[in-house]
């Protein structure tokens, strides 16, 4: 089983023999290859946020949960990668304003997959080209599906209020 943590920015756990621990990010064009930062507001960080090109706004953060990694030899945009087959609970997220207490997100077509121009709209981008190709590999020869937790989709304030001074 793999872990992704969205706060700290780690993909860890193993898959067969194969251990890893790798620096990875999601949402808000993180993984750019030409602004590897970033969108610094802090809507980048919110997992209900849709990429909207025409209004200049990034995708927000994956959507916590399990997914099931597929291996994908050949995507149309993102080459080599995993594809994150979401599950019911990767699609439900808390909304104490509704009367079950949570909603289906209308969010989908998650990789984990290299850096590029435009960088993450809520895929997971692995910073080390090595280590990604190595995960590829580990999930393409394993017995079994891989399973992808998502875990801490909030930032606290004061942490993302220091991220963006940071990054500014």
């Amino acid at each position: 089983m793999l872990i992704y943590d969205i706060q700290s920015e780690l993909l860890h756990g193993e898959v067969g023999s194969q251990t890893f621990r790798v620096h990875a990010v999601s949402g808000g064009g993180r993984g750019s290859k030409v602004r590897p930062e970033g969108d610094q507001l802090l809507r980048s960080w919110s997992y209900g946020t849709k990429e909207d090109e025409n209004r200049g706004v990034r995708g927000g953060i994956i959507p916590p949960g399990p997914y099931i990694c597929r291996y994908s030899a050949s995507h149309p945009k993102f080459h080599e990668c995993i594809f994150l087959e979401q599950t019911v609970a990767s699609l439900l997220v808390s909304d104490p304003s509704s009367a079950t207490g949570v909603r289906l997100h209308s969010r989908d077509g998650f990789y984990i997959h290299a850096r590029g121009p435009k960088g993450s709209d809520g895929c997971i981008v692995v910073f080390d080209e090595a280590e990604r190709l190595r995960l590829n590999r580990a999930i393409r020869n394993a017995n079994s599906a891989t399973l992808l937790r998502v875990v801490n989709p909030f930032l606290p304030d004061d942490l993302s209020a220091n991220r963006r001074t940071a990054i500014a």
